[in-house]
């Protein structure tokens, strides 16, 4: 008959061993990524008529994981990013410790009687730019909403001084 003490080793190592199994997250893999901790996180495919036939692309920034201007970027040039809503801002996935928020920045001279101004798209650090908007999904369309106005899900590419290529939309109520 095995010893008292043998017995109670015996089940110390067995829960240590039963509980050492359990992971920190139900079916997560050893290493988890960005789109596991943020629910909802997507890439943002970017559709128009002159895309037909070519690759995927997506919006992202110029050099990846650092602020700047969002941009038409091929799928072939680099992994697509992760994007998602919360509180109704939009946020791009850096990493596991870095999140960037996106904001939309007036960066054109406003000619008198003009009745739309164009809003760039921007990744930054923080939240600059206009206030007081919202972002929506309205099915597969990602939509900007400034009080009664919207951007209808319409963004536009459009090339910039340095040569790079921004994406703007206009508010219509």
């Amino acid at each position: 008959m095995p010893s008292m003490l043998f017995v109670s080793l015996l089940s110390i190592f067995l829960s240590f061993t039963y509980c050492a199994a359990f992971p920190t997250w139900m079916g997560a893999p050893g290493s988890t990524s960005i789109g596991n901790i943020v629910p909802g996180a997507a890439h943002i495919e970017v559709l128009g008529p002159y895309l037909v036939g070519e690759s995927k692309k997506h919006l992202s920034v110029p050099v990846v994981g650092q602020p700047g201007n969002l941009t038409i970027v091929s799928n072939e040039e680099a992994t697509p990013p992760l994007f998602f809503i919360n509180h109704n801002h939009l946020w791009q996935s850096i990493n596991e410790t870095a999140i960037f928020p996106v904001s939309l920045r007036n960066v054109t001279t406003i000619l008198p009687g003009a009745t739309q101004v164009p809003l760039q798209l921007v990744l930054d650090t923080k939240h600059n730019g206009v206030k007081g908007g919202s972002w929506k999904w309205r099915g597969t369309r990602l939509h900007y909403h400034h009080g009664a106005a919207s951007n209808s899900g319409i963004f536009y590419s459009c090339p910039l001084e340095d040569g790079s290529i921004g994406l703007f939309l206009f508010l219509q109520g």
